[in-house]
């Protein structure tokens, strides 16, 4: 695996790209936007579009402090080119993963010479579990992961030359480091810093380490500034609430948003590193060798481990916050596995996938259990048999790819096979064709807010709550839905022009009797909200449920 003969890359290069345009590009159009973060996005970049407003956020027509502005830029550059579509909503996001394994693959073969290997990192990347579930969707963590790997590969390099030639990497690494900045805020600068100081510390840099971070500093800084003047200028109060409230309590507050326990990525990243973190083992075997990569090695375990300790150890956590460990892991795992395949040995590899077989097998009993037994239940519903065979089918079709790796002899092969082994589950899944109608119409409800606008007059007074609102202003088109709840606009409707958009219970038991009978009202509400607030909806209109959902419309 040392070097793979031209010819020989080159095919697998183009394997991987057809890869990643089948299982990234091909399901864009296809699955519905999910109802929280895509919504959020598309409608943020839609509204920007729409007011002409590119300097200040907003959500529902509410001042939304919560992000900067990069990636609704993005997002509203797409739309602006391609519409309001899905594939205008997630192609960023979508373009910023496959760009992000376009640089695996050219940092490691600059740095190794085997282009073998950097394809290896970049099919390792893109069939990762945790990449597949967050590369595909319209969040801000694809672009972020995008520049802070650009940012950190162009600080590797400033660290193995000297001169003019380490001034240039260095403003490069401050330039993608502001850019990063400006798509999620300070959180780039402190995953750079965990990285690069720790890692100038390991090889003894003492003097570098004071002064190699200034310039960075500084070009990032130059980077953020016209926009960051541009907003406070418009909302003097802006960075006062990003900073405090979205940074400072979000890592250290007692009542910090997704509050988790410190343990919880630790749980949740062998799952999400699946099929790769099968064969762990097989990468710590190849790692112990002896290489003349191995300040290489260190740069990547830092890059690893200290962004993981970095998010581990704050309060609010979701998923998508570890996403930048992914490059260093699938850098890691191709160097790892190319020294243990060059030691003819390919025991580990065997064990690993006959875990995954085993593991699949094991989900593909339970799935049939659960369906055909009568004993739980089930996950599928009664008229959904087509879907759930789909769903067995690939799980089967990955026990078999499993089971093929585990009984090759030759290194490369069996890679090939073990990262295969999940491809037709991610597509099943990426289109939609393996989930439950029910998750379905929980998380992706555009189809029944399609059909209620169908029947929805365009001067319908609109009324929704904190869960479902950028929906209903995403498949409605509108940016003036009244609040039942706060929700994440709580800061926004604090401000005297949009303090009217909060209704409450009270308010909106007012505007069901006053409201006149030539404006219609529509209510699209969870059934929690309902029940917290003691909701009685009048006979006097239709009540629709569906899922989680209410759909309240009085009669025309």
């Amino acid at each position: 695996m040392n070097r793979w003969p031209a010819a020989g890359w080159r095919r697998w290069a183009a394997l991987l790209f057809g890869l990643y345009i089948l299982l990234y590009v091909v399901p864009l159009e296809q699955r519905p936007l999910l109802r929280r973060e895509e919504v959020r996005y598309g409608q943020l970049a839609r509204e920007m579009v729409q007011s002409g407003d590119w300097i200040v956020p907003h959500l529902n027509g509410i001042r939304y402090f919560e992000k900067p502005v990069l990636g609704t830029w993005l997002n509203a550059l797409s739309i602006r080119a391609m519409g309001d579509t899905r594939t205008a909503v997630r192609l960023p996001g979508v373009l910023s993963t496959g760009l992000t394994a376009l640089f695996l693959f050219a940092f490691l073969c600059r740095r190794t010479g085997s282009p073998g290997v950097g394809l290896l990192a970049a099919g390792i990347f893109l069939s990762a579990a945790g990449v597949f579930g967050i590369g595909n969707e319209a969040v801000l963590d694809t672009p972020l992961l995008l520049f802070l790997t650009l940012g950190l590969g162009s600080f590797y390099e400033a660290c193995l030359v000297g001169g003019w030639v380490r001034t240039l990497w260095l403003i490069l690494a401050g330039i993608l480091c502001g850019l990063a900045a400006l798509t999620k805020g300070f959180v780039a600068f402190a995953v750079t810093g965990v990285v690069a100081l720790p890692f100038l510390a390991w090889e003894r840099r003492w003097r570098d380490m004071w002064v190699m971070p200034w310039l960075p500093a500084l070009t990032a800084a130059a980077v953020i500034l016209p926009w960051a003047l541009a907003v406070h200028a418009r909302e003097p109060d802006f960075w006062r609430y990003f900073f405090w409230v979205e940074h400072v309590q979000r890592f250290l507050g007692e009542h910090a948003q997704h509050a988790r326990p410190g343990w919880y990525f630790t749980a949740w990243f062998l799952p999400l590193a699946l099929p790769w973190a099968l064969l762990i083992p097989a990468v710590i075997r190849g790692l112990s060798r002896p290489t003349v990569e191995r300040r290489l090695q260190r740069y990547l375990l830092v890059w690893f481990v200290m962004p993981f300790v970095f998010f581990s150890l704050s309060r609010g956590k979701l998923l998508t916050y570890i996403l930048p460990c992914f490059p260093p892991f699938a850098m890691l795992g191709a160097l790892g596995l190319r020294h243990y395949c060059s030691a003819d040995t390919d025991r580990w590899l065997r064990y690993g996938a006959a875990a995954g077989a085993c593991l699949f097998a094991a989900l593909l009993a339970g799935l049939v259990a659960v369906q055909i037994s009568g004993q739980w239940q089930p996950v599928f519903g009664p008229g959904e048999t087509a879907r759930w065979l789909l769903l067995a089918a690939v799980l089967a079709l990955a026990v078999a790819a499993f089971t093929v790796a585990a009984r090759s002899r030759v290194g490369r092969r069996s890679l090939a096979w073990f990262g295969c082994a999940l491809l037709p589950f991610y597509l099943a899944v990426g289109l939609t064709r393996a989930l439950p109608e029910k998750l379905l119409a929980e998380r992706m409800p555009g189809e029944l807010l399609r059909s209620v606008r169908a029947v929805t007059s365009s001067d319908a007074m609109i009324v929704s709550d904190a869960r479902y609102f950028r929906s209903v202003a995403w498949f409605f088109d509108r940016a003036d839905i009244l609040m039942l709840d706060k929700g994440e606009l709580a800061y926004g409707l604090t401000y005297a022009d949009s303090r009217s958009r909060l209704l409450g219970r009270e308010g909106l038991l007012r505007l069901l009797a006053q409201a006149p009978s030539n404006r219609p009202v529509l209510i699209i509400i969870g059934k929690r909200t309902a029940r917290d607030l003691g909701l009685v909806f009048p006979a006097t209109g239709t009540l629709t449920e569906r899922g989680e959902m209410i759909v309240w419309r009085s009669r025309d």
